[in-house]
């Protein structure tokens, strides 16, 4: 598989491998606590139904199914990943399994008991017509629903890293509660996490050059994770993520 190199840079060029995403999420797959970390800043918003576009090879999953009254609904594009999260989730009564590109048409099947939550966690910034995908969301969810999007903060860390990672872009507060407005959303609430993780990115991308995460890339985000999550409480107006968090309104106009 070649990678593509984003309008938004051209300042290194893009790494072959075979997979660069699947490798990435291999290695953050081990990294618990940073996903159970991601879980709880987001888990005031989350209902009883949820649905997660893009759960890759399911790394935040073992977080959603703590809760017991849950009933998750996990999807992805890629057909390997879903036969991946069938192998390691399928014993879970509580869990519905589809192959699912946010770019098409909603799905009629999930539309038949559709979600009261969606959460899309470092997804949208793959996806090229990331309004389209908004607008099928937005369409997927109940009346009343809530979308939950995380995304990779500031075109300013863009770098080797995004680019082989197939990130399109990287977003701020303003244009993604603009883009989930357009697609009918009403914008809850909005915030940047991992101020420290932001510093990082941009010295192992930037400055460094690096081209992928890897495992020392990890283990060093452990060794910090306290002071990142100590710094994270703080109001900085920057991090390594941006979250927004839309409602789906009850009768729509």
């Amino acid at each position: 598989m070649s990678f593509r190199v984003s309008p938004e840079f051209r300042g290194q060029p893009a790494i072959t491998f075979s997979d660069v995403g699947q490798e990435t999420l291999e290695h953050l797959e081990s990294f618990e606590a940073y996903a159970a970390w991601i879980y709880r800043k987001n888990q005031p918003f989350l209902g009883n139904r949820v649905l997660e576009i893009g759960s890759g090879v399911g790394t935040i999953i073992p977080c959603l199914l703590s809760e017991p009254s849950i009933e998750l609904m996990i999807t992805d594009y890629r057909e390997d990943y879903v036969k991946i999260l069938r192998s390691k989730f399928d014993v879970h009564p509580n869990i519905e399994f589809y192959h699912f590109d946010s770019t098409n048409p909603s799905n009629t099947e999930i539309q038949k008991n559709p979600p009261d939550t969606l959460i899309c966690l470092n997804v949208l910034e793959h996806i090229k017509q990331d309004r389209q995908a908004l607008s099928h969301m937005f369409d997927l969810l109940k009346p009343g629903g809530i979308c939950i999007i995380l995304g990779p903060a500031f075109q300013q860390l863009y770098s080797g890293l995004d680019v082989n990672l197939e990130h399109y872009r990287r977003y701020n507060t303003t244009d993604l509660k603009e883009k989930m407005g357009s697609a009918g959303f009403d914008i809850s609430t909005s915030f940047y996490f991992n101020p420290v993780g932001a510093m990082g990115w941009f010295i192992s991308g930037r400055i460094l050059k690096a081209g992928t995460i890897k495992p020392w890339h990890i283990t060093f985000q452990r060794f910090l994770f306290p002071i990142s999550r100590l710094i994270d409480k703080l109001p900085f107006p920057f991090g390594l993520s941006v979250v927004c968090v839309g409602i789906k309104p009850e009768a729509l106009p």
